[in-house]
């Protein structure tokens, strides 16, 4: 398999740029800034539809354009394709294989299979962990392209799961509003019989409520009566 042809349109700085392949080792020779990594980047980015070098494709498009056009020939075999990719920041990306629009961008992965080494991949040494994993995952997709729907479900709800803990965030007060458990009233308790209650004797007791002073009304003792 190799990239016989290349063809970029507002791609980066190119405005319009042809390359063609031969079998073999090819070296892109010229001063700094001419654009020689940019077709390094195109070619990577038929091949994984991404960048190595930013994150989201609007980078990719030249300043002052809309959207930016790949076209790459590739011979496998006895057999040619034609992949073309239309980057649209902000919207989806659209392509075609073999001049037929397909249905998702990522079923034109596997048509062209390149490994990319750049001085960024230094950061697979030096850099996070997550540079380590994304190239894992990079390289899962390239030699099975069919986990690359798995790939793009994952990220999606891991953007969700980081949005929806952001929105958690931005509302501290309420949040712990939440997690504080609730008071529950004092309850209270019925005084047992016999036990004075609050401002007065007990049921029962001399002086009180039921008492033997309560209510006497007969003779005293020892005024002579019979």
């Amino acid at each position: 398999m190799h990239l016989t042809r290349l063809a970029l349109t507002d791609f980066r700085s190119y405005t319009e740029a042809v390359l063609s392949l031969e079998p073999g080792v090819s070296t892109l020779l010229g001063p700094n800034g001419q654009g020689k990594t940019n077709l390094v980047e195109a070619a990577a980015y038929v091949s994984t539809l991404g960048s190595h070098r930013v994150a989201t494709d609007a980078p990719l498009v030249r300043s002052g354009a809309e959207r930016a056009i790949l076209r790459a020939a590739v011979t496998s075999g006895d057999r040619d394709s034609l992949v073309e990719i239309e980057i649209n920041p902000g919207r989806a990306n659209r392509a075609r294989l073999n001049r037929a629009p397909v249905s998702r961008p990522r079923q034109v992965l596997g048509v062209l299979r390149a490994v990319l080494f750049a001085p960024e991949d230094l950061a697979l040494v030096k850099g996070d962990p997550d540079q380590r994993r994304r190239f894992l995952d990079d390289l899962l997709v390239a030699s099975a392209p069919r986990y690359a729907g798995v790939r793009a479900d994952y990220e999606r709800v891991l953007r969700q799961r980081t949005a929806l803990l952001k929105s958690l965030r931005a509302r501290p007060g309420r949040a712990a509003r939440r997690s504080q458990p609730q008071r529950s009233r004092p309850r209270r308790s019925r005084p047992r019989r016999g036990q004075p209650r609050r401002g007065g004797p007990a049921r029962g007791a001399p002086g009180g409520p039921g008492g033997r002073d309560a209510g006497c009304l007969g003779r005293a003792p020892g005024d002579g009566r019979s």
